[in-house]
């Protein structure tokens, strides 16, 4: 699977091998005039984190459904395998 951020305010998730759109994922805030950002998966693949200039959204995968929200400021997202999330602008760093 393959997950973008769209301009629409969602965040898209893909069948890699044939192109083939899955599911669309609607942050709280979802809004045309503020673009996904960035996207990172949960190391088991279960969550997505969406980034939005004004929202962090956490998904759940398998129920496409939002698991929390957090009003955002940043435009980068670093996951680590160990399922730990930063924002570098702001350095806040939190497991999920």
């Amino acid at each position: 699977m393959l997950a973008t951020g769209a301009t629409d305010g969602t965040a898209r998730i893909w069948e890699s091998s044939t192109g083939r759109e899955i599911t669309t994922l609607h942050p709280k805030e979802s809004k045309a005039d503020v673009p996904g950002l960035a996207v990172a998966w949960h190391p088991d693949s279960t969550a997505l984190a969406f980034i939005s200039r004004t929202e962090l959204a956490l998904f759940d995968i398998a129920r496409g459904q939002l698991i929390k929200s957090f009003m955002s400021f940043t435009s980068e997202l670093i996951g680590y395998p160990e399922g730990t999330l930063v924002t570098p602008e702001t350095s806040h760093r939190g497991t999920w």
